[in-house]
């Protein structure tokens, strides 16, 4: 029963949070449909109703609005251009110039997972229709100046990317925990840090991960140098959902009839209920 309301919070919390502040490093937000993402001085706003629309801080009337369409998948907003998935296709839209233009069309369709510096990495399921792990999906870095497109690794998802490497976990339809990797930004150096990990977070060059018991479900946070080094356990096992980490604070949920949110202190280990966490807007301030 646990497992099953586990699953249920795990569509709606932990793939947003880790899609946001995981993956600080790579200096990105990503954009989920009715939700706001607040960056620097845009606000994007995007609905089912209105589509995507982008604020300049002071200005009412949106600078960027793109229709709401059931194929695009997500957005990436990055310096002063929004990178999107459509129709199988990777687009840029430059926010000052409004020229759009297609980086990338794969034959399935590509979710963007980050862009830094000139590459943007996506996932992919396979290509070929036939290929056994149906769910599986494939990780890839695409050069945006010649469009030179490299795998990286196969079988990976929920990807965070760290100074120097690139940190992720085999894709999964399960809420259960799978071993976490770490491969360089080559798809070299194939490390594993950690199995049965359920949530990842890359804070001040330290990688905090929670593990989770196979036999009861319960979940350890701990945090270890990014090659996985000198790993430290900084909670006792919690009878909760790990959803969000900073430096100081563990913040988790205990699901039931009413699901109750609490934090945690690292230093003093008081625990204190929190008001329900806000899942559609963001603020990121890297």
């Amino acid at each position: 029963m646990k497992k099953f309301k586990l699953m249920l919070l795990f569509t709606l919390i932990l793939t947003i949070l880790s899609s946001t502040s995981s993956n600080a490093a790579a200096k990105y937000s990503k954009i989920y449909p009715d939700c706001k993402t607040k960056k620097g001085k845009y606000t994007i706003s995007y609905t089912t109703k209105k589509g995507l629309n982008l604020y300049v801080e002071g200005n009412s009337k949106p600078v960027v609005s793109i229709p709401y369409s059931q194929e695009i998948l997500d957005y990436v907003l990055n310096d002063e251009k929004i990178y999107y998935s459509y129709n199988k296709k990777i687009m840029q839209f430059d926010i000052i110039t409004k020229k759009k233009i297609s980086i990338k069309e794969f034959k399935n369709n590509p979710n963007i997972c980050a862009v830094r510096d000139e590459y943007i990495y996506v996932t992919v399921y396979p290509f070929d229709e036939n290929h056994e792990g149906a769910y599986e999906t494939d990780f890839y870095k695409i050069n945006m100046k010649n469009k030179e497109t490299t795998l990286l690794a196969k079988n990976a998802s929920s990807i965070v990317l760290a100074e120097n490497n690139i940190f992720y976990r085999p894709t999964t339809t399960d809420v259960s925990g799978q071993p976490l990797y770490s491969i360089d930004y080559n798809g070299k150096n194939l490390k594993k840090i950690s199995d049965d990990v359920i949530h990842y977070q890359v804070i001040n060059k330290k990688l905090y991960f929670v593990t989770e018991s196979i036999q009861d479900f319960m979940q350890t946070v701990y945090v270890s140098n990014l090659d996985g080094t000198e790993k430290k356990q900084l909670t006792n096992s919690i009878d909760g959902y790990v959803y969000n980490i900073t430096p100081t604070d563990v913040y988790y949920a205990v699901i039931g009839n009413n699901t109750i949110n609490y934090k945690l202190n690292l230093s003093t280990k008081k625990v204190e209920v929190v008001k329900q966490v806000n899942t559609n807007v963001y603020e990121l301030n890297y």
